[in-house]
């Protein structure tokens, strides 16, 4: 079935499209920061990939901050999971994670 462009739901799953994407950019964007030692990118990186953690992609983006060395980021992710643990769960939960990551993540959820 095939919808209007000014359909409310279409324009909702083709901004998630964009938001989705433009985090794996961002993402990129912070493995650089973090690789050629630029704190105020990856700040800016940061910043932005908070405003677009969502409960189907905050163990991405956590996976990401992890690796990236973007600790508030990842606090920020631990706090989502927290806050919004059920919406997490039923968007798939947080299975791509190690074991080090999920522990953290469960204890946030006690906290």
């Amino acid at each position: 079935k095939k919808r209007h462009v000014l359909d409310p739901e279409a324009k909702k799953e083709a901004m998630q499209k964009n938001d989705d994407e433009l985090v794996d950019v961002l993402c990129e964007l912070l493995q650089a920061a973090d690789m050629f030692v630029m704190p105020s990118l990856k700040d800016l990186c940061t910043s932005n990939i908070v405003l677009r953690t969502t409960a189907a992609n905050v163990a991405r983006i956590l996976l990401c901050a992890d690796l990236y060395n973007a600790g508030e980021l990842k606090s920020a992710c631990l706090r989502f999971v927290a806050k919004h643990h059920q919406e997490v769960h039923a968007h798939g939960g947080l299975h791509m994670l190690s074991k080090d990551l999920l522990v953290e993540a469960m204890l946030s959820m006690g906290s």
